[in-house]
């Protein structure tokens, strides 16, 4: 009789399992075709200054989430050429204004979507006022921003430990709120570098990998001057390393992870 009882209660416990099971089921909703509107594009602005030599403006648009991703890129991951006319601003307008005089900036046939300028005076601290225009889309942008004054590197040294290789750097901060990015380069040569003609810039386009960067806030120093140290991988005897230090702004500090996993998301799809 207990066995019986048993057997029972076991039968119902499956029946159980088995309506929770098919009510979760039943619960699925049935998908959903949606059409929408791809958002419209806006126009997207990435500046870096080379102390005392030039300012360089990138300006593109935006695009959709929706669009297919697959078309970013091709099968050997390098930007198609299709992407780069659809987002780059090739006949755009764009100025720098600061100490009442605008600099009208020029554009680069061979690369587009680039402008720059020799001939900008930097004023640390001065307010510049970006202005852009893109005649295709009849798409215009205003930034304001201050300009940082060049914070340089004390020292950079490689290192090798426990079969790891390691670029070290040191740098004095300013005594005032800072933020920084570190970004390291490599170039892969599979040519002995013995011949290498110093005069080239080893970095031109195509041939220049970033390999990691490091995102510094000077909240998080215990004195003025900063060492750091990151392990650098996927390098050889006959590749050429190079270390950017850059002051940036807050803004652009607390921007940048949340970019980066923008693009890595959109990099997996």
């Amino acid at each position: 009789m207990n066995h019986f009882i048993k057997n029972l209660v076991t039968l119902q416990n499956y029946i159980m399992l088995f309506c929770v099971l098919a009510s979760l089921v039943s619960c699925i909703p049935k998908p959903i075709d949606l059409d929408i509107e791809p958002a419209p594009p806006k126009l997207v602005v990435s500046s870096q200054l080379i102390p005392n030599r030039y300012m360089i403006v990138a300006l593109t648009r935006s695009f959709s989430a929706l669009e297919n991703p697959n078309e970013e890129t091709d099968t050997s991951g390098n930007v198609t050429e299709n992407f780069l006319e659809k987002v780059a601003v090739k006949n755009g307008l764009v100025t720098i204004s600061y100490k009442d005089k605008t600099d009208t900036l020029f554009k680069l046939d061979t690369l587009p979507g680039l402008y720059f300028s020799t001939n900008t005076l930097q004023y640390n601290y001065e307010k510049y006022t970006l202005y852009a225009y893109d005649s295709t889309e009849n798409l215009k942008i205003t930034a304001v921003s201050d300009m940082l004054p060049k914070v340089k590197f004390d020292t950079v040294y490689p290192s090798y430990k426990d079969g790891q290789l390691y670029i070290n750097y040191e740098f004095t901060d300013p005594d005032e709120d800072n933020w920084y990015m570190v970004v390291l380069y490599k170039q892969s040569n599979d040519s002995a570098t013995a011949d290498l003609d110093v005069n080239q810039d080893p970095f031109a386009r195509g041939s220049n990998l970033q390999i990691g960067i490091d995102l510094l806030s000077d909240k998080t120093f215990d004195s003025t001057n900063y060492y750091g140290s990151t392990p650098v991988y996927d390098v050889d005897e006959k590749d050429t390393l190079g270390v950017v230090l850059a002051n940036i702004s807050e803004g652009y500090f607390r921007f940048y992870p949340f970019f980066t996993c923008v693009y890595l998301w959109f990099q997996s799809l």
